[in-house]
């Protein structure tokens, strides 16, 4: 875990979660319609989870490692 990323995450309200990493999927053989990629985030209690996301999702609204975003605007 990022300690400075959580600590900028926790001081800001109107976030409610930070991306550790984007990578590329790896979903086998599965067929999909859109490009998709794996998000680490970091919750603003310090817990972490991914999320997979459309990739031009993540090129539309900016997304990169280490900023700070509102998941309620990541829904596809």
């Amino acid at each position: 875990m990022n300690p400075d990323l959580l600590a900028q995450l926790q001081a800001s309200p109107e976030h409610d979660a930070a991306i550790l990493r984007i990578a590329e999927g790896d979903f086998g053989c599965e067929e999909r319609e859109s490009p998709m990629l794996w998000l680490l985030f970091l919750s603003r209690d310090g817990t972490q989870f991914s999320r997979e996301l459309p990739e031009d999702l993540v090129l539309r609204t900016g997304l990169t490692e280490g900023s700070l975003c509102r998941l309620s605007e990541l829904s596809p």
